[in-house]
C-alpha cells in the first residue's frame, strides 16, 4: 500500500494517486476522492461484478460501496467521491480489545 499521510483530523491524501480520503467520526466509513477515469473503470469492469460478488456471499470481506456522488461548485470543477466501508476499522477495533 502507498503511504497515505495525515492532512488534518478525519481527513488523509494519497501521495501518489492525489485522491482525498475524509473519515466518519467514528471511522466506520472512507469518503474518497475519485477521477473521471477511475468513475468511469467502476462503472463499466467493477460494478456489476461487484455486486453480484456481495449479493452471492453476505459475508465477503469486501468494503461495501455505499453510493457515487458528484459535487458541483460554480467556478470549480466537478469533484466526484465514493462513500465506502471502512473494513479496516473493524480491525483495529479489534486489535485494541
Amino acid at each position: 500500500m502507498h503511504c497515505i499521510h495525515t492532512q488534518a483530523a478525519g481527513t488523509a491524501r494519497n501521495r501518489l494517486s492525489g485522491s482525498f480520503f475524509f473519515f466518519s467520526n467514528d471511522g466506520s466509513l472512507i469518503l474518497k476522492t475519485i477521477t473521471s477515469d477511475e468513475l468511469t473503470m467502476l462503472v463499466k469492469l467493477f460494478l456489476l461484478p461487484y455486486t453480484k460478488h456481495i449479493q452471492n456471499n453476505s459475508e465477503s470481506t469486501l468494503s461495501r460501496i455505499y453510493g457515487v456522488y458528484e459535487v458541483i461548485i460554480d467556478g470549480v470543477s466537478p469533484i466526484k467521491l465514493v462513500l465506502l466501508e471502512n473494513t479496516l476499522e473493524g480491525i483495529k477495533r479489534l486489535g485494541s480489545v
